[in-house]
């Protein structure tokens, strides 16, 4: 059977799309993880959920949650910052091989369709380390401070586990470029198959 990866709404998709996401943060970081997003992927191997991700979409006047909780110079960023053509990459939670780079192709393609050009995300060193083996240019906003005050007690987990994430920018476009080949070749085995 395929897995299919696909955008779910708000209802009982989306609930269950949440819960799984709570308990993998909880399993790897004795965390909750941080609020919904604005957009959520899943990835289903028949009924069961095996991999998510989400979005945050930029708005001008509205700053992107990791905004929040890091500082950084905005100017000093590897490619222009402009928040309005930002998203904001995350929950990217698997627990099945094979689907990760697909629901990361997924997520970067939805940004370009709505007009986004770079994401931020932070990451660990052994996600970077996955980013770079998919071939993702992911560059570390170098002077992005943490601010350990402005995170939720319940969500203190994931950066307490050392090491501490740090924040990355990403260009959609390349993203894309570098994943698609996999991806590919991932439809064409009906591995992977991008659903309603």
């Amino acid at each position: 059977m395929a897995i299919n990866i696909r955008l779910v709404g708000q209802g009982s998709d989306y609930q269950k799309a949440l819960e799984f996401i709570n308990k993998v943060a909880f399993n790897h970081y004795k965390c909750q993880p941080p609020p919904p997003p604005d957009v959520l992927f899943v990835a289903t191997n028949g009924s069961e959920i095996v991999g998510t991700t989400g979005l945050d979409i930029g708005e001008v006047n509205k700053p992107l949650p990791l905004e929040i909780i890091y500082e950084f110079d905005k100017a000093k960023t590897p490619w222009p910052f402009h928040r309005e053509k930002n998203i904001q990459y995350g929950r990217w939670m698997v627990t099945m091989r094979g689907i990760a780079d697909a629901l990361i192709y997924v997520a970067a393609k939805h940004g370009l369709t709505q007009g986004k050009t770079h994401t931020i995300s932070e990451a660990k060193d052994h996600i970077k380390a996955k980013l770079d083996q998919l071939g993702i240019d992911a560059r570390v906003i170098l002077d992005a401070r943490l601010m350990m005050d402005r995170i939720s007690k319940d969500g203190l987990g994931y950066y307490l586990d050392l090491p501490a994430p740090k924040l990355y920018m990403m260009d959609l476009s390349q993203m894309v470029e570098a994943m698609e080949p996999n991806v590919r070749r991932s439809v064409k085995a009906g591995f992977i198959v991008f659903g309603p």
